[in-house]
């Protein structure tokens, strides 16, 4: 007697669906389910569930070979979002947003191999802005502006490979102190510094010859 084609559909899609459900699981040493998802020959492949001990979400991640690769959403004790973040082979790639609570922006820009690049802004839980900046090769390069926390400039400048060098500006409550140029760090050449009301105050000269 023949099998009815239902049946023998069942008895081809059922593995098929046991496979596809399979989930491979870690623990704490307490006995907690510490994490969840998929191994491919002893590597963890696709989507990975991770838990706190107290069984709130920790982090959502996606591998390839055992590495990170993807999309990962990492989140505080209270299950808030506090990082949206993409990695390739195990690297940092592409584009990055940390959160002070979920939804207030704390910090974001990119990355590249695994390094800072390009362009980040950065803000305090306010909402205001804190600094905006550029980065090659992880160090800052470029110009950048730093806020302080009720919106005010606080100083504006350029930085080569990490270091301060190339004209900066300083301001004391929202207005232009002085301005000049840096050199690693350290003032150099001519210096203009001003007065409260605008006016220029004195020009000092800063050797950076002079022992």
């Amino acid at each position: 007697m023949k099998k009815p084609f239902n049946t023998i559909l069942l008895f081809i899609i059922c593995p098929l669906i046991l496979n596809a459900q399979k989930v491979d699981s870690l623990y704490y040493v307490s006995g907690q389910l510490k994490a969840f998802g998929k191994m491919l020959n002893g590597n963890k492949e696709g989507k990975w569930t991770l838990l706190y001990p107290n069984g709130n979400l920790n982090s959502i991640e996606n591998y390839s070979k055992g590495k990170l690769h993807g999309k990962s959403m990492r989140y505080n004790f209270q299950e808030e979002l506090i990082s949206e973040e993409n990695w390739e082979e195990g690297l940092k790639a592409g584009h990055s947003t940390e959160y002070y609570d979920g939804s207030q922006i704390k910090r974001s820009g990119d990355y590249k191999e695994g390094l800072y690049d390009g362009k980040w802004s950065a803000f305090y839980e306010n909402g205001n802005k804190k600094s905006v900046g550029f980065y090659k090769y992880g160090m800052p390069h470029g110009y950048w502006i730093f806020y302080l926390e009720n919106g005010d400039i606080d100083k504006e400048g350029e930085f080569k490979m990490g270091e301060q060098s190339g004209k900066w500006k300083i301001y004391s409550n929202g207005k232009l102190d002085s301005e000049g140029e840096l050199l690693m760090g350290e003032m150099v050449g001519e210096w203009k510094f001003f007065k409260k009301n605008g006016k220029l105050k004195e020009i000092l000269d800063f050797n950076s010859n002079s022992d």
